[in-house]
């Protein structure tokens, strides 16, 4: 897989909730298959990890996580 970048957009295909270590106080819900995420940031450290936001429009979050690489599959958008 590959390290991803902030700013990038992410569709996610699978996600593990065991793998997420953060969730933001004002998050509507918990991350599912298909939605639409942009790259916070990008911790790199034993395992690489990402802060992601899903923000459908802006200023209204539906969610904010911070997950670790390995319990996530996902598909890079242009």
């Amino acid at each position: 897989m590959t390290t991803l970048k902030t700013g990038e957009k992410i569709k996610l295909i699978k996600i593990n909730l065991e793998g997420v270590t953060y969730r933001d106080w004002m998050s509507e819900r918990d991350p599912i298959p298909g939605d639409i995420a942009r790259v916070e940031e990008v911790f790199n450290g034993d395992v690489t990890t990402y802060r992601l936001a899903c923000e459908p429009a802006p200023g209204f979050l539906t969610w904010g996580a911070t997950v670790l690489e390995p319990f996530i599959e996902y598909e890079i958008l242009c």
